[in-house]
C-alpha cells in the first residue's frame, strides 16, 4: 500500500500578521492532490500560501467526515473505508485533495517450501557449425584438405546446454589431378562421439563437406591462349601469368595474338612470348604520366611512367612534329597524362597523341595552348577532368574533343573543321574557319564567332590571355581572324583598306629601330597619302589592285607592335606560344586584281550539334547553322553582331535577343582609327565602304523579343521564321529596319551596304513569317512567295520590282499604320485585323483584299492611289457604315482617298436606284425614314455595293430592341443594392437620341419593388431597387412606357434572376437545447445557435465565440470549440463538457454564444454529480428464466463521475433495458421501481417480449436529466413465452371463407400467448365437417388429425376442394381447431362456388374487325363464363374490364345469363388499342379476376368535326403592339376532344395600312389556307409592321370549310 508522508509547514505568528500589510492571496499549494490512507491512519497536510504575508485565515473542510476529518491545521484521520475531498480555503482561493481510505492489509502467509526438482537427462537436439564447401588449388594433397576442413562442431542438448565436439574427417577415392581441365569434386564424410550422460535422441552422428578441386593454373591457362586466343578471358592471363592484361585492352591483345597464330594449331606460346605481344600492345594504348627533359628551351627527351614503370625515349623516338608540340607546350603537358600512337614495334617511336587528360590544371591557368595543324593530333581527345582551366585552346587540326572542362576558350584555324565539346563551360568561342561544332552539355559564358575576344566584357577571375591582349587594344584582335583567310578574300575588300590605314595609324608614332622593318614600312605607309590612291572619289582601282593588300612588311609591323606592347606578367613559354600564334597569321603577296567587292568576305560558318546552353547572356558574330539554344535562366538575353547570320535555328523560351554595336566589325579596329585621312574621306567611311550592319535570321525560331535599344540596324528575315508571338522592337534610341525576303544592298535600296550578306540576288523573296509583332519598326518586303501570317505591324512596304509579292493573312494593323507597295508590286491581304485608322499609299501596283479582314474601333481606312493601281476585294474590307439610320443623324463610311468614288442612292418604288449623293457621307431628314438606302463605292476598276442602311427609323423606343443590364447578379440583403441600367433602342437597334420622360415598373410576380417616373432620358435609363431577403430570386420583371402615354407599360429584355446573401450578423439566439437548468458531472451537451442580419436572414460562415464562465472550473469544463462558424442555415455548434470532477453545486457556470453585436445565455447552471459509466448492474445468483411479463430484479451499484466513483442513491431516475444501443435498439422494459439503500440497490422490470436476450441497462445521469448512461451490457435474460391465448387465420374465427370446386387452397393459422409471442411445439387437432365431397380433405387426405406449431407459432397445410364438390348451398364445409390443454379453439366456414375457368369459358372477339368511331358504349363483346368442368355459369353479375397497354382500364358488367354481353365505352381515339387484355371475376363479387383474352386488337379512330379552337382565344387578344410577332395556333377536333388532321383551315387579314403587316408564308401577304398536323394543330405567324400605325384595327378572321366555326380576331395597334 502506499503510504503518503506529508510535511506541515505553514507558519503562524500573529504579531507578524497583525504588522503586514493585507496582501490579498494569489495562488495556494498543496504537497498533492490524491492521498491513499489506511483506516485509523493520519497525515497531515502540507500548505503554501503566496504572497506569505497574507493576513487570511485558513480554513479546512472535509466534504465527508464520516469517511476522513480534518484539523484545522491540516491534520486528515481515516475515519472509515470510502472516499472523499478535503478542501483548504484562503480568502477567494481554494484548493481540493481527494482521499481514499483503504483496510489495513492482512500479513501475506509464509510460502511453503517446494519439494527439490529430479535432475533432467539431456537430449541432443542440434548440431551447428560451418560445414560450406571448400575449394583447393589443383595438385593439392589430402592432409591440404583436412586443414581446410572444420576441426569440430558444436552440439546443443534439449536443456539448451552447448558441447564443443571434434570431429574426425574422412574423403573417399580423393585425387587432386584427376581433371586438370575441369573442376572436380568430392566429399567430405565427418564423425563425432556424443558427450558422456547425453541421449542420442535419434540425432545424426555424421556431417558432410564437398571439396572441390580447380584445374591447373599456369599450364591450363597458356595451353587455353595456344588453343583459341580469341576467347581467352582476363582470369586466364591472370593465372597464365601474363602482366598488364585489363578490361580496356583485352580485346586489342585477343586479335593480336589471333593474327600471330595464323592457321597454326599450337604455337607453342611461352609466357615470355605472349607477355611481348602485351606490351607492344600496352605501349600504345597505355595511359602515360608525362615528364620533359628541356635545356635551353630545347626537348631532350621525353619520359612516360606507368605503373611506376618510366619509360625514356630520346629525340629519335619521338616524331619531329611531335618534339615541336612537346617543346612547345611542355609547361602544360608536363605532370598531366596521355595516350599515344607508337610506330616501328622495334624501337617503339611515338608518333602521334591520341589524349590527353589534365590531372592538374594549374599550368593552363591565364595561357594559350596550342594544337597544331597536322594529321598527329587528328582525332585527339582532351580530358580537362572537370578542372577550370581559364585558358585559350587554339586548335588547328581536325576531330579533336575536348571533355569536362570550365572556363575554356577555344581558337580554331587551318583545318580544325570537326569539334566536339562534351561538358564543358565554354569562355569564348572563336572560328577564323568553317566548323562543325558536335556540343554536349555545353554552357557558353562570354561570347562566340569571328574573333569576339575584341568586344567582350570578361570578368577578372575568367579572363584569359588572348581577352587580355585584345583589351589594352594592341592590335591582336585585327590578325586573329587572318589565321584561315585565304588571299581571295582580303584582296580588293574593304578590309585590305582598314587594315593598312590600321597600320597607318601606328606608324605615325613608332620609334623606327624598335620594329624590324619599321622604316620601310614607314615609307610604304607614308606613300599611300601622298600618292593621291585615296583620292575624295574614293580608292581607285590601282589602290585595289596594288595597295589594298597586306603585305609582308606590313604583317611584321603588326605582329612586331603586339609583341612589344604584350603583357610582362605572362612566362617566356606562353611569350613563344604567343609568337607562334602571330607567326600562323600569313602575309599575302603575288595576287592577281580582284575588283572592289566582287568576291565579298564572308564569316566563317559553325554548324553545330547539340544543344548549347546559355548562362544569362551570350554574343554572337557569325554565321551559325543549327543552333539550338537554351538556357535555365528567366531572363537571359543573346547578343547578335552586325554580320551575324543564323541559319536553321531555334532559340528557347526565356531568350531575349538584342541587336549588337553597328560599329563592331571582324576586325576589330574601327574604334582605333583616328587619322585624319578618314576625316578627308569620309565619303569611303560613312557610305559605300561602311561595313555590314545586317543581322540575318534564316529558317528558325525563337519566342521572346528582338530588340535594339541605341543604334540603327537592319534585319534580314529568310526562309520561314516562328517568332511565337515575339516582338521586334526599339528599347530606346536607334531603329530597326526589317527586310524581308531580300539582302537590302543586292538591290539598291539605300539603306545600307553590305559587303557579307550572300543572298543570292537571283532568286530572293519565298519568306515564310509567323507570329511576330513589328510595332514600331519598318518592314519592306522584296521577292515572289512571300506570306506574312499572324503578325502585328505598323509601317510596311512591298518593294518595287517585278515580282514583288506578299500575302498577310490572320495579322494585326495598328493604329494609324502606314502599308505601301512600289512599282509593279503585288499585295495581298486577308482574315487581318486593322485596328483603327489605317493609310494605304499605292505606287502603280497590285492590291486585293481577301476574305475576312476586320477593322476594330471604326477605323478609318485611307487609299491613296498613283495611277495604274489595280483594286480588287473591295468588299472583302468588310467596310462599316457609320452613323445610325434615324432621322436627324449623318451617315458615312470609313472608306476615304482619292482612289475610291462614292455614290448614295435611294430605292424606287419599283425597286430601281437612283443615286442621290456623290459626297462621302449623307445628312437623313424627316423625308428619309422608311427608306432603303445603299452605298455604291468604286475605285481602280472594282465596285462595292453597302446595303447595311436598312429603313431609316423613327427616334423612338422600341421594347423588343431594348435592353437591360444589371451591375451585378449577387448582392447583400440591403436598401437600395440592386442597379438597373435600360438601354433604348428603336425598332432596328439604334439609340435613341430624342429626350423625353419614361415611367418605370418593376414587379416580381404579384408584387410591386419599384414604380417611378424618370425625367429628361434619351437612349439609357438608371435606377436603384431593394432586396433585403435572402435566396435566389427569379422572375422579376422590368416595365416601361412613355409618361403620360396612357399605354399599359411593355416587359424589357428577360426576367431577372438574383442570389441575395446575408448581410453583416446582427444577433443571435441559442437554438438548442430550448432550455437549460442544470448540467450533469461529465456530461456534454450541445448548444446550436443561429445567427442573423438585421433583415432577419441566416448568415452562415460567422464566427460564434463560445464562452462558460464560472469560479474555480476545473480543466475539463469547457466548450470543444470555443469559436464555431456558422454553417449555410446560420447555425453554429460547440459542445460544452462538465469535467467529471466537478463538485455538485448550484450556480456554478454560465454558458454564452457571443457574436460582436449580441449574445445569448444560459445563466447560473447548477452542476449535479452524475451516474458514470463506471456504475454497474447485476442479475441475482438465484436469477433464471423468467415468464413473459413477470417481475423480476437486477442489482444496482450507482457511481458519480469521480476519480474514485462515489455511490449515489437516486431513486426517482428512470432505467431502461435495451436490445442494442439506446439511440438505435429497442426498449423492452422500463423499470417500475428502484431502490437503493447504502451503495448498492435494486430496480424493477418485467418484459413481454419472450426469447433469449442479451439486454443493456441505462439509467438517467440524474433525476430529470433526460440523458442517460450506459450502466451495464450484455445481461443475458430469458423470458418464456406465457400460455396460449389466442389461434388465428386468414379468416376471422367463426367467419366464413369462398372456395372454388377443383381448388387447392393453403391455409395458415397462428397460435400466440397474451403478449402476441408465438408458442412453438404446441399440439392443435382439427376436424373437416359438412357435405364433404371424397376427395375432399385436408392435405390431399385427412378430414381429421393434429398439427404441432412451429418456431414461430404457426401451422401451414392445404384444403383441396374436389371437382364434383356440391356448391352454392351455404356454409358447404366446417373448420374446427382445437388448442390441446387450453380452452382455445378456432372455427370457420367454407362456401363451394363455381369459379370462372380462363381455359373454358369463351370470348367472341369479331368486332377487332371493325373500325370502331369513338363514341358512348362503342365496344360491345359476348362472354360465355364456364367453370373447371366446363359446365356454364349462368347465374350472377360478374365484373370485367380491358386493360390497354398504356395501363388505362375500361370497365362493364356482365349480367346473367349463358351468353352474357359486356358494353364499354372509349371516346380517346389517340390512344393504343393493340394488344388490350381482357379480365373477368373468378367469381360474381369476388373482386378477383382471370384474364380471358391478352391480344385484343381494336380499330377506334375519331368521330367528325365538332370545333375549330384558336389560341388565344379572339376575346383574351385585343391588341397587337408595333414591330411585334404574334404566334396563332388553330386546332380542329371532334365532340370529344381528339383531333382532326388533314383539316383546312383558312385565314384572311384584313385592315392593314403597312405594307410590313403581313401573314408570315401566306399565300399572299393577308391570306393563308393550311392544313391541320397529326395533333389537329395549324400555326400561323402575324408580322406587325414597325410602321403600322397606333389605333389602327386589324382584322383576322379563321374557319373551317364552308365558313365552319368562323372567329374573327379585333386587334388595336398600341406602341411597344
Amino acid at each position: 500500500m502506499k503510504k503518503v508522508f506529508i510535511f506541515f509547514a505553514v507558519l503562524f505568528a500573529a504579531f507578524t500578521l497583525a504588522a503586514c500589510a493585507e496582501d490579498e492571496v494569489v495562488s495556494l499549494q498543496i504537497s498533492d492532490t490524491f492521498l491513499e490512507i489506511e483506516l485509523g491512519d493520519t497525515e497531515t497536510i502540507s500548505l503554501v500560501v503566496t504572497p506569505s504575508n497574507s493576513n487570511e485565515s485558513v480554513v479546512w473542510t472535509s466534504l465527508n467526515p464520516n469517511i476522513a476529518t480534518v484539523s484545522s491545521t491540516g491534520t486528515v484521520t481515516a475515519e472509515s473505508l470510502g472516499s472523499t475531498n478535503i478542501r483548504v480555503t484562503v480568502g477567494n482561493t481554494s484548493e481540493t485533495l481527494s482521499v481514499v481510505v483503504v483496510p489495513v492489509p492482512e500479513p501475506a502467509p509464509e510460502p511453503e517450501p517446494e519439494p527439490e526438482p529430479e535432475a533432467p537427462v539431456p537430449n541432443a537436439v542440434q548440431i551447428t557449425g560451418d560445414f560450406s564447401s571448400v575449394t583447393v588449388p589443383f595438385g593439392a594433397s589430402l592432409s591440404d584438405v583436412l586443414d581446410e576442413l572444420p576441426s569440430s562442431l558444436t552440439l546443443i542438448d534439449d536443456l539448451g546446454t552447448s558441447y564443443d565436439v571434434n570431429v574426425t574427417w574422412i574423403v573417399p577415392a580423393f585425387d587432386s589431378e584427376i581433371s586438370p581441365d575441369s573442376r572436380a569434386s568430392f566429399q567430405a564424410n565427418g564423425t563425432f562421439v556424443l558427450p558422456s550422460g547425453v541421449n542420442r535422441n535419434e540425432l545424426d552422428l555424421d556431417v558432410s563437406v564437398e571439396v572441390f578441386v580447380e584445374t591447373s593454373s599456369t599450364s591450363q591457362a597458356l595451353k587455353a591462349i595456344n588453343d583459341a586466343p580469341l576467347i581467352a578471358s582476363l582470369d586466364t592471363f591472370n593465372r597464365a601469368g601474363i602482366k598488364g592484361v585489363n578490361a580496356s585492352n583485352i580485346s586489342i591483345i585477343q586479335s593480336a595474338l589471333s593474327s600471330d597464330k595464323g592457321g597454326n594449331i599450337n604455337p607453342g606460346w611461352m609466357v615470355s612470348d605472349i607477355q611481348s605481344v602485351v606490351d607492344d600492345v600496352n605501349f600504345n594504348r597505355g595511359t602515360y604520366r608525362l615528364n620533359f627533359d628541356i635545356e635551353d628551351g630545347q626537348l631532350m627527351s621525353v619520359n612516360l611512367r606507368q605503373n611506376n614503370v618510366n619509360h625514356e625515349f630520346g629525340l629519335d623516338q619521338i616524331s619531329n612534329v611531335l618534339i615541336s608540340f612537346f617543346e612547345l607546350n611542355h609547361d602544360l603537358l608536363s605532370g598531366q597524362d596521355a595516350t599515344f600512337t607508337f610506330t616501328n614495334q622495334d624501337t617503339n617511336v611515338i608518333s602521334a597523341i591520341e589524349s590527353i587528360s589534365i590531372v592538374n590544371p594549374s599550368p593552363f591557368v591565364g595561357m594559350i595552348f596550342i594544337i597544331p595543324n597536322h594529321s598527329a593530333f587528328n582525332g585527339l581527345s582532351i580530358d580537362a577532368n572537370n578542372h577550370s582551366l581559364v585558358s585559350d585552346f587554339v586548335i588547328g587540326s581536325n576531330n579533336i574533343t575536348i571533355r569536362n572542362a570550365t572556363n575554356l576558350s577555344v581558337v580554331t584555324f587551318a583545318n580544325a573543321a570537326n569539334l566536339e565539346l562534351d561538358n564543358v563551360t565554354l569562355l569564348n568561342g572563336t572560328f577564323t574557319n568553317d566548323v562543325n561544332l558536335d556540343i554536349n552539355d555545353v554552357t557558353l559564358i562570354e561570347g562566340m564567332g569571328y574573333n569576339p575576344y575584341y568586344l567582350l566584357p570578361y570578368e577578372s577571375q575568367t579572363q584569359t590571355f588572348l581577352s587580355k591582349i585584345n583589351q589594352e587594344d594592341i592590335g591582336f584582335g585585327s590578325m586573329l581572324p587572318l589565321l584561315t583567310q585565304n588571299p581571295e578574300n582580303i584582296i580588293g575588300s574593304i578590309e585590305g583598306l582598314y587594315y593598312h590605314l590600321y597600320l597607318f595609324e601606328f606608324s605615325l608614332s613608332f620609334t623606327p629601330d624598335i620594329y624590324q622593318n619599321s622604316q620601310e614600312v614607314f615609307d610604304y605607309v607614308k606613300a599611300l597619302s601622298e600618292s593621291g590612291i585615296l583620292s575624295e572619289e574614293g580608292p581607285s582601282e590601282e589602290f585595289f589592285a596594288v595597295y589594298a593588300t597586306p603585305t609582308l612588311d606590313s604583317l611584321t609591323l603588326a605582329k612586331n607592335y603586339v609583341n612589344a606592347n604584350m603583357f610582362s606578367d605572362t612566362s617566356k613559354e606562353n611569350e613563344l606560344r604567343f609568337l607562334e600564334l602571330l607567326s600562323l597569321i600569313k602575309p599575302i603577296s603575288d595576287f592577281d586584281y580582284l575588283p572592289a567587292n566582287e568576291s565579298p568576305t564572308t564569316l566563317p560558318t559553325v554548324t553545330f550539334a547539340g544543344e548549347l546552353m546559355i548562362d544569362d547572356e551570350a554574343y554572337l558574330i557569325g554565321n551559325f547553322n543549327n543552333l539550338r539554344a537554351i538556357t535555365i535562366e528567366n531572363d537571359a538575353e543573346l547578343y547578335l553582331y552586325q554580320g551575324t547570320k543564323l541559319d536553321d535555328f531555334v532559340i528557347s523560351e526565356n531568350f531575349e535577343i538584342e541587336l549588337g554595336d553597328s560599329s563592331f566589325s571582324p576586325f576589330g579596329f574601327f574604334n582605333s582609327i583616328s587619322i585624319d585621312i578618314l576625316d578627308n574621306y569620309s565619303s569611303i567611311y560613312n557610305d559605300e565602304y561602311s561595313y555590314s550592319q545586317e543581322i540575318i535570321l534564316k529558317d528558325g525560331t525563337f519566342h521572346n523579343r528582338i530588340f535594339e535599344d541605341h543604334d540603327d540596324s537592319n534585319l534580314v528575315l529568310l526562309g520561314t521564321i516562328n517568332g511565337n508571338g515575339a516582338f521586334i522592337e526599339v528599347n530606346g534610341e536607334g531603329s530597326i529596319d526589317v527586310f524581308i525576303g531580300t539582302d537590302p544592298n543586292q538591290w539598291g535600296l539605300n539603306f545600307i551596304a553590305s559587303s557579307t550578306l550572300s543572298v543570292n540576288p537571283l532568286n530572293p523573296g519565298n519568306a515564310s513569317i509567323n507570329h511576330l509583332n513589328f510595332d514600331g519598326v519598318n518592314v519592306l518586303v522584296y521577292g515572289p512567295n512571300n506570306t506574312m501570317n499572324n503578325v502585328t505591324v505598323s509601317s510596311l512596304v512591298v518593294a518595287q520590282n517585278s515580282v514583288g509579292e506578299l500575302t498577310l493573312t490572320n495579322s494585326n494593323v495598328l493604329t494609324n499604320a502606314s502599308i505601301g507597295t512600289l512599282s509593279e508590286s503585288t499585295l495581298t491581304i486577308s482574315n487581318t485585323l486593322f485596328a483603327g485608322n489605317v493609310n494605304f499609299d499605292l505606287e502603280p501596283s497590285t492590291v486585293s483584299f481577301g476574305e475576312g479582314n476586320i477593322y476594330q474601333n471604326e477605323g478609318l481606312i485611307e487609299i491613296i492611289a498613283a495611277t495604274n493601281v489595280t483594286l480588287s476585294g473591295l468588299a472583302n474590307l468588310n467596310p462599316l457604315l457609320l452613323g445610325d439610320p434615324l432621322q436627324g443623324e449623318t451617315f458615312s463610311t470609313n472608306l476615304s482617298g482619292s482612289a475610291l468614288d462614292f455614290q448614295w442612292q435611294t430605292a424606287t418604288a419599283a425597286g430601281v436606284y437612283t443615286t442621290v449623293s456623290t459626297a462621302p457621307s449623307i445628312s437623313l431628314t424627316a423625308a428619309s425614314v422608311g427608306l432603303d438606302y445603299r452605298l455604291v463605292v468604286s475605285g481602280g476598276g472594282d465596285v462595292l455595293t453597302l446595303s447595311g442602311i436598312s429603313t431609316v427609323d423613327a427616334n423612338v423606343w422600341n421594347a423588343t430592341a431594348s435592353s437591360l443590364t444589371v451591375t451585378e447578379s449577387t448582392v447583400s440583403a440591403d436598401t437600395n443594392n440592386v442597379d438597373i441600367a435600360i438601354e433604348l433602342h428603336t425598332e432596328n437597334g439604334y439609340d435613341v437620341t430624342n429626350v423625353t420622360d419614361y415611367a418605370i415598373l418593376v414587379t416580381l410576380g404579384s408584387v410591386t419593388l419599384y414604380s417611378e417616373n424618370l425625367a429628361n432620358i434619351s437612349n439609357a435609363a438608371a435606377f436603384t431597387i431593394s432586396l433585403t431577403e435572402a435566396g435566389i430570386i427569379t422572375q422579376m420583371g422590368v416595365f416601361v412606357s412613355v409618361s403620360g402615354s396612357g399605354v399599359t407599360p411593355t416587359q424589357v429584355g428577360s426576367l431577372l434572376s438574383f442570389t441575395v446573401q446575408a448581410s453583416t450578423p446582427a444577433s443571435i439566439q441559442i437554438l438548442t437545447p430550448a432550455a437549460l437548468t442544470d448540467l450533469g458531472t461529465g456530461s456534454e451537451t450541445l448548444l446550436a445557435v443561429q445567427v442573423k442580419d438585421a433583415f432577419g436572414n441566416n448568415v452562415p460562415n460567422t464566427p460564434v465565440t463560445f464562452s462558460a464562465l464560472g469560479a474555480n472550473l476545473e480543466v475539463g469544463t469547457a466548450f470543444s470549440d470555443e469559436v464555431g462558424l456558422t454553417d449555410d442555415s446560420g447555425i453554429a455548434r460547440s459542445t460544452f463538457s462538465v469535467d467529471p470532477m466537478e463538485l455538485a453545486q448550484d450556480d456554478q457556470v454560465t454558458l454564452a454564444a457571443i457574436i460582436p453585436t449580441d449574445q445569448d445565455e444560459f445563466a447560473r447552471l447548477d452542476f449535479e454529480a452524475a451516474i458514470s459509466e463506471e456504475s454497474s448492474a447485476r442479475l441475482p445468483d438465484a436469477f433464471s428464466d423468467v415468464g413473459a411479463g413477470d417481475t423480476f430484479d437486477i442489482e444496482l451499484t450507482l457511481l458519480d463521475t469521480k476519480e474514485i466513483g462515489q455511490s449515489l442513491n437516486y431513486e426517482t431516475i428512470e432505467a431502461f433495458l435495451v436490445l442494442g444501443t439506446l439511440e438505435s435498439g429497442t426498449v423492452v422494459a422500463t423499470a417500475s421501481s428502484i431502490d437503493i439503500s447504502s451503495t448498492t440497490g435494486t430496480a424493477t422490470f418485467a418484459i413481454t417480449i419472450a426469447g433469449e436476450h442479451e439486454l443493456n441497462l441505462y439509467a438517467e445521469t440524474f433525476p430529470g436529466s433526460g440523458q442517460f448512461v450506459l450502466v451495464q451490457d450484455n445481461l443475458d435474460v430469458t423470458v418464456v413465452a406465457d400460455v396460449p391465448n389466442e389461434l388465428s387465420g386468414s379468416t376471422s374465427d367463426g367467419g366464413t371463407v369462398d372456395y372454388g370446386i377443383d381448388s387447392t387452397n393453403s391455409i395458415t393459422l397462428t397460435l400466440v400467448d397474451q403478449y402476441d409471442n408465438p408458442l412453438d411445439d404446441i399440439i392443435i387437432t382439427y376436424a373437416l365437417t359438412g357435405n364433404v365431397h371424397t376427395n375432399t380433405a385436408i392435405n390431399g387426405s385427412q378430414v381429421t388429425g393434429s398439427f404441432v406449431t412451429e418456431a414461430d407459432g404457426t401451422v401451414e397445410f392445404t384444403l383441396d376442394i374436389d371437382t364434383e364438390q356440391s356448391f352454392n348451398s351455404g356454409a358447404d364445409l366446417t373448420l374446427t381447431f382445437d388448442v390441446s390443454g387450453s380452452a382455445v379453439d378456432y372455427t370457420f366456414d367454407v362456401d363451394v362456388l363455381q369459379f370462372v375457368s380462363d381455359l373454358n369459358s369463351e370470348l367472341d372477339d369479331s368486332i377487332k374487325d371493325d373500325v370502331i368511331v369513338v363514341a358512348d358504349d362503342n365496344i360491345t363483346l359476348d362472354f360465355v363464363l364456364k367453370d373447371a368442368n366446363d359446365d356454364v355459369i349462368s347465374t350472377g353479375n360478374f365484373a370485367s374490364y380491358l386493360e390497354l397497354s398504356d395501363g388505362t382500364t375500361i370497365s362493364a358488367i356482365l349480367s346473367a345469363g349463358v351468353t352474357r354481353t359486356a358494353t364499354y365505352t372509349l371516346t380517346d381515339s389517340t390512344i393504343n388499342t393493340q394488344n388490350i387484355e381482357v379480365f373477368v371475376e373468378t367469381f360474381a363479387g369476388s373482386e378477383e379476376f382471370v384474364r380471358l383474352e391478352n391480344n385484343l386488337d381494336l380499330d377506334v379512330v375519331n368521330a367528325t368535326i365538332a370545333a375549330v379552337n384558336v389560341s388565344p382565344g379572339v376575346t383574351s387578344l385585343t391588341q397587337v403592339a408595333v414591330g411585334t410577332e404574334n404566334v396563332f395556333v388553330v386546332t380542329a377536333v371532334d365532340a370529344f376532344g381528339n383531333p382532326i388532321a388533314d383539316y383546312l383551315i383558312t385565314l384572311t387579314l384584313e385592315g392593314r395600312m403597312s405594307a410590313s403587316t403581313e401573314i408570315d408564308s401566306g399565300d399572299t401577304d393577308t391570306s393563308l389556307e393550311i392544313e391541320t398536323n397529326a395533333l389537329g394543330e395549324a400555326t400561323f405567324e402575324l408580322q406587325i409592321g414597325g410602321n403600322e400605325p397606333l389605333d389602327n384595327v386589324l382584322s383576322v378572321t379563321i374557319s373551317g370549310p364552308d365558313d365552319f366555326d368562323t372567329q374573327t380576331y379585333n386587334l388595336t395597334i398600341i406602341n411597344e
